[in-house]
């Protein structure tokens, strides 16, 4: 990247880099932010009557055009961009993923049923005891206060501190296998089951029976393409197994990652998160994917590591790191462990 360009960038960000960061990784966040920043303002361009929204396609075509001058023909930048354990994508994958995190962030605003979009009004949203978050075109007066953390930016905060989300993963699984409808299941030898015991990462820990020791199941059957139909299991007082379909909705936003945090949680055997301070960030590292609503979380104040779709490792601000810590305590059950 060019040094000018990126001593801009890192000024009007107010992102530094951290002893021992790769200089491709600083750049790459850099790159990020600033991708994300350059796209919420495509919506003003005005080039139709309605300049105040574009559609998903314009917006697309013109963070292709921004992440093209980015990159240039850098290797090291276009492997961080072009690249995940898919393989190598166009310039469009990682635009299109950008903007689709924004939207699910609240950074945009959807009109139905055009589905174009537009920018919220501005507004500052308590995140802890010091910040606040900024969404919307950036007020004048804190302009040069505003430090950009993900698709995001954040301000120091003039609010009272808002109160963390405390429903905890017993809540949680307490809720979930009280509302559970069960129905007898004569064959359970068409099923996977969760191993909650299991040490490995989750993915690795599907077993054939269920495990002993527990009184709870997580099971799934297969489908096609890599997904599955999610079921609790249970013993009645008859010793007969009956089961629970995961509702489609729980299905769609990945709640049976949460199940198998709370199964480990139950069996002692909490998912363990490592994580090292460095500087103003925190190098974060995962053992597992986490549920849809923690993932926007982190995609939202959050930078990933290796690459842009990189869901295990990511750079988080430590400013956000109170609400990030909390979330994977509290709300996810997980063991947090320091490097």
């Amino acid at each position: 990247m060019n040094s000018e360009l990126m001593a801009q960038l890192r000024k009007d960000l107010k992102v530094n880099t951290y002893e021992g960061e790769l200089t491709t990784y600083y750049e790459c966040r850099l790159i990020y932010s600033a991708l994300a920043e350059w796209m919420r303002f495509t919506v003003f361009d005005e080039v139709t009557d309605d300049y105040f929204c574009k559609s998903k396609a314009y917006i697309l075509r013109r963070g292709i055009e921004v992440l093209r001058s980015f990159i240039g023909s850098s290797p090291a930048l276009q492997q961080w961009f072009l690249e995940d354990e898919k393989g190598v994508h166009e310039f469009d994958a990682p635009v299109k993923e950008i903007r689709d995190r924004m939207l699910l962030a609240g950074e945009y605003f959807e009109f139905l049923p055009s589905h174009d979009l537009t920018i919220p009004s501005t507004e500052r949203i308590n995140i802890n005891d010091r910040f606040d978050r900024v969404i919307g075109t950036s007020v004048d007066s804190i302009s040069n206060q505003i430090k950009y953390v993900g698709i995001t930016k954040i301000v120091k905060t003039e609010a009272v501190k808002k109160d963390y989300d405390e429903f905890s993963l017993e809540q949680y699984m307490a809720w979930i296998l009280k509302t559970a409808i069960w129905n007898t299941v004569k064959d359970i030898d068409k099923f996977e089951f969760f191993d909650a015991y299991s040490k490995k990462a989750p993915y690795k820990s599907w077993v054939d029976f269920p495990p002993n020791g527990m009184d709870y199941h997580l099971g799934r059957i297969s489908l096609y393409n890599g997904l599955h139909e999610y079921y609790l299991f249970k013993k009645n007082k008859e010793g007969e197994w009956l089961n629970s379909q995961l509702q489609e909705l729980l299905s769609e936003t990945k709640e049976e990652r949460r199940i198998i945090l709370g199964l480990r949680m139950m069996c002692n055997n909490k998912a363990v998160v490592k994580y090292k301070t460095r500087g103003d960030v925190v190098e974060l590292k995962l053992m597992c994917r986490l549920p849809i609503k923690e993932e926007i979380l982190m995609e939202t104040y959050c930078w990933p590591l290796r690459y842009y779709m990189d869901k295990l490792n990511y750079i988080v601000p430590v400013e956000v790191w109170p609400n990030i810590k909390h979330t994977l305590e509290v709300n996810l059950g997980m063991k947090i462990e320091e490097q």
